[in-house]
């Protein structure tokens, strides 16, 4: 049965260990999945955030900034935050309501045109108004729709979808008499039968009338302003759905994690387990041992008792066939007896006849009776012998009997015990599972080699993009630039045009300026480094947040390290004042032993531990021993004996500190005399109550100490023989002897 659960409990920890590998396959795979998910999620929102600041920064107006905080419309909503336009149609929107995109939701005041908005601005009744209604109402014909209603297929409008009322009637006073076509030929044929006012637009914003054509170019203030918008509606579904991953990814490592924890806890179960089975099943085996050699003695025992039995019998076969014949010589004797009486009586009556006869019968009467007496006396005698034989012979059944029922037991439970074959399975499965744990330690350092190459590159990577990042934030910086003079080179350009400004007066009033040549060379200086530079860098904000991004990582993961390296170092001097203290505790208590050892194997002397070296930690030890009557100079002037003895002290002190269940003794009374080899076995008894010894001697007086006696003999050459000896036993039939 012990073989069969320790067999059990092995399979249990070979199939634990098994899946470990496994588990962690699993947690490394959803901790990949789940830095990917991270990392998309941290690009998506930074990408989101750059993208919101970038639209919101279109709302943000030098010169309307102020007008709008002033009437309260810093935060009304614009045009283009209403809008969803049909992919691929936003230049085309773009195209035709141009800076109306950036119109403002608000009713229009009378005090405005009084104090007018110092750029252009349009605004868009946010509840509608009366003349709104009243030319509504007026409006009719076949080629106007209301706002209310779907717009034609043909009509720019159906490609606009807006929830607000009155952002559609808006958009329907802004795109009346706007088609749309798919390229510009469709565009130039379709142009040929509008009517005045009414005009063609195709995806890429170019406008088609009768007459003309205008190519669509950049706007700076709404370049690209829907398309955004729609990649800002994409983003931030995204967003929502990365943060759902992220949040079951976690959620699996989490468990995946739990799950490995719980192995590793069951493994280190199943270990003990495995342990603890082992040691019941040696013990076993050991019983078995103990139980087969008892057996050995009880046969024994029984053969020599049945040895015994046939003697007594033939002794009872003997005594009895003498009882037959003393009964027989008795009989005798009794006739005799009678004989005698009659013949008496016949000489009594004849006694005065013959006194001679008389006296002849007189000598033979007493002649008879002495022999009678004698007779009876053997025959008391022979008596007592039958009845001390009849109890020695039940005393002999009854042991018979004992015996018999003790070797039924014995038998009973050697039938019970698990056959040898299990030996070999078990020593199979053993070195099975060496091979297993050599296995595991193999591919676990191999796993610790990769593991330190994979840390190798990351801090190889992580150097690159650390140089890296100088050149990134230069080729910001100088887009940010370029960027920044192009809305500015637009800005003058625009407010040049709405001051309808006179280049002459101004080149009038500025005669004292530089020469015109300087300016043009300052100009295209100017330009050749703006060429320079390269387009802007509309993923600037994107880069710049990924960047601080980066920099919060790498300065958290410092901090971290940092503080690791501080708990680190405060755990290596805990550990060091614990070490020292406990070091220091337990050399104190083996000192002390052995100062109270020694002079009971020597009789006398003293002995002590000496630390060589100032750091507790680093210092060596030293054993200083003097035996009664004796100065040395050195240990080394110790003999042989005296050298045996004071290993012993010391040893027999660290066991008083720590004991062990088991100590093996080879020879250790070899070099002593009789005095000391006492002396080191009233030690080695008075510390049996904590240690169970089991020495090796071939010395009698250690002998004589020992409980159990087991004998090695070599009766032939190359083969050995164990003889076990039973000390109590031995006793008894010495002292029966």
């Amino acid at each position: 049965e012990l073989a069969q659960t320790l067999a059990t409990a092995q399979a249990g920890l070979k199939d634990a260990e098994t899946e470990l590998p496994e588990l962690d396959a699993a947690r490394a795979q959803h901790t990949r999945e789940l830095e990917a998910a991270r990392k998309a999620l941290h690009q998506t929102e930074a990408e989101l955030a750059a993208l919101k600041k970038l639209q919101e920064s279109l709302k943000a107006d030098e010169k309307l900034g102020a007008w709008l905080r002033q009437h309260g419309l810093d935060s009304a909503p614009r045009l283009w935050e209403k809008l969803r336009v049909a992919p691929g149609w936003e230049a085309a929107v773009e195209a035709v309501l141009r800076e109306r995109l950036q119109a403002v939701a608000a009713d229009a005041q009378p005090d405005w045109f009084a104090d007018a908005p110092p750029a252009r601005l349009t605004v868009w009744a946010a509840q509608g108004g009366a003349y709104d209604s009243a030319r509504a109402s007026a409006r009719s014909g076949s080629e106007s729709f209301r706002a209310e209603s779907t717009p034609p297929a043909d009509y720019l409008a159906s490609k606009i979808e807006c929830d607000d009322v009155v952002a559609r009637a808006a958009l329907a006073d802004w795109l009346a008499g706007v088609y749309w076509a798919d390229d510009a030929d469709a565009g130039r044929a379709k142009a040929a039968s509008l009517m005045a006012g009414e005009c063609v637009v195709t995806p890429q914003g170019h406008l088609f009338t009768p007459h003309s054509v205008t190519f669509h170019g950049p706007h700076t203030a709404v370049e690209g302003i829907l398309a955004r918008g729609r990649e800002l509606e994409r983003l931030t579904t995204d967003a929502v759905r990365l943060r759902d991953e992220v949040t079951q990814l976690e959620a699996a490592y989490a468990e995946t994690q739990q799950r490995y924890m719980e192995r590793q806890r069951e493994i280190q179960t199943l270990r003990a387990q495995t342990a603890q089975t082992q040691g019941r099943h040696h013990t076993a085996q050991m019983e078995l041992l103990r139980l087969q050699q008892a057996v050995e003695r009880v046969q024994s025992r029984a053969a020599q008792i049945a040895q015994e039995l046939e003697e007594v019998t033939r002794q009872q076969a003997g005594e009895r066939a003498t009882l037959d014949s003393l009964e027989t010589r008795l009989k005798e004797y009794r006739a005799q007896g009678d004989a005698a009486r009659e013949m008496l009586y016949a000489a009594r009556q004849q006694r005065d006849q013959a006194d001679r006869a008389v006296f002849e019968a007189r000598e033979l009467q007493r002649a008879a009776e002495r022999r009678h007496q004698e007779a009876g006396f053997a025959l008391t005698t022979c008596t007592n012998k039958i009845r001390e034989l009849s109890e020695t012979l039940a005393r002999i059944d009854q042991e018979i009997a004992d015996d018999e029922t003790r070797l039924t037991q014995a038998r009973d439970e050697l039938a019970r015990l698990p056959a040898d074959a299990l030996d070999a399975e078990l020593q199979q499965a053993l070195a099975t599972r060496t091979e297993a744990e050599a296995a595991l330690a193999a591919a676990r350092d191999a796993l610790e080699g990769l593991t330190a190459q994979l840390r190798g590159h990351d801090e190889a990577r992580m150097a690159c993009e650390q140089g890296l990042d100088p050149l990134r934030r230069t080729i910001e910086q100088l887009k940010l630039k370029d960027q920044e003079a192009m809305l500015m080179q637009s800005q003058f350009e625009l407010q040049l045009r709405e001051a309808a400004a006179d280049e002459a007066s101004l080149e009038s009033g500025l005669a004292e300026s530089p020469k015109p040549s300087q300016l043009q060379a300052d100009i295209n200086r100017l330009q050749n480094e703006i060429a320079a530079l390269g387009a802007v860098n509309l993923a600037a904000l994107e880069e710049l947040t990924q960047a601080q991004e980066r920099a919060e990582y790498l300065a958290a993961q410092c901090a971290d390290l940092l503080e690791a390296v501080t708990t680190l170092e405060d755990a290596i001097r805990r550990i060091d004042q614990e070490s020292r203290a406990r070091l220091k505790e337990t050399f104190d208590t083996v000192n002390q032993h052995m100062g109270e050892l020694f002079p009971q194997l020597f009789g006398g002397g003293q002995a002590r531990l000496i630390l060589t070296g100032d750091e507790l930690l680093d210092a060596g030890v030293q054993v200083f021993a003097q035996p009664p009557g004796k100065k040395n100079a050195s240990i080394h002037l110790l003999s042989g004996g005296e050298k045996t003895l004071t290993a012993l002290s010391l040893v027999f002190a660290m066991f008083k500190l720590n004991p062990a269940p088991f100590c093996l003794l080879d020879e250790v009374d070899a070099p002593l005399d009789d005095a000391n080899t006492e002396r080191y076995c009233n030690l080695v008894k008075a510390m049996s109550d904590h240690t169970q010894f089991l020495f090796i001697t071939h010395n009698r007086v250690t002998m004589e100490m020992a409980q159990h006696l087991a004998g090695v003999t070599m009766q032939e050459q190359g083969v050995s023989r164990i003889v076990a000896v039973d000390v109590e036993e031995a006793v008894g039939m010495v002292e029966a002897a």
